[in-house]
């Protein structure tokens, strides 16, 4: 994979990972990181990106799909990214994703690609220094981000749910086999329990607690 120049301005600083099964609370998590972030300290400009944000641009584009990259990540359609739609000739959405990955991308550019694409839009994001990518899956796509900020700016936060499991899925828990590969990457394993919005609370405080002491925010009155 070609070198990216490091370019560095006024921006990032860290990279938050979230790592879990399909709709185990991973991008409400994110969520809430970032609002935190914004709440409590400023001076820090927190971002969220999608490791899949061009993969699903491309698909929809080659597919000729008229909704938005992010149309099946909403709540009220998640349940068809994993039906067969005509949209993509027979595939679910989520087949036509993996497909383009695992057939395309990567027997092409190599495992790294995707983490290659996503250091090239960090560089760009110049006015964001806390970037939260809330869909992590692969040890490969990770080698990228840690040449561009180093290990000891990365947390990985595994979200273990009951009943979540990564079926279907080409992406796996990474965070134990990343901790061997890089040993100063710090790793969270939080829980996330669905059931009554006093569980979900308690999930957004894990990950706010989490973000607060990784960032060392000084939580505001």
């Amino acid at each position: 994979m070609p070198e990216e120049p490091m370019i560095k301005g006024p921006g990032w600083r860290k990279i938050i990972l979230f790592n879990g099964p399909p709709r185990c609370g991973k991008s409400f998590g994110a969520s809430c990181m970032a609002t935190f972030i914004r709440q409590n300290a400023q001076w820090m400009q927190p971002a969220i990106m999608d490791f899949a944000e061009p993969l699903k641009k491309a698909a929809h584009a080659l597919y000729c799909v008229f909704h938005s990259y992010d149309f099946y990540d909403f709540k009220e359609n998640e349940h068809l990214k994993s039906v067969p739609s005509g949209d993509f000739l027979g595939m679910s959405p989520r087949e036509a994703y993996i497909a383009l990955s695992e057939e395309f991308l990567k027997p092409r550019h190599g495992e790294e690609v995707l983490g290659f694409l996503m250091k090239k839009r960090i560089l760009r994001q110049s006015g964001s220094n806390v970037i939260i990518i809330p869909n992590s899956g692969f040890i490969e796509e990770l080698k990228p981000l840690v040449d561009l900020v180093s290990e000891r700016n990365i947390l990985l936060v595994e979200v273990h749910a009951a009943n979540k499991t990564f079926d279907g899925d080409s992406r796996s828990y990474v965070g134990d086999t990343l901790k061997e590969k890089y040993p100063n990457i710090e790793l969270r394993k939080i829980p996330n329990v669905f059931g009554s919005p006093e569980d979900k609370e308690f999930y957004k405080m894990l990950c706010e607690g989490t973000v607060k002491k990784f960032l060392n925010i000084e939580e505001k009155e």
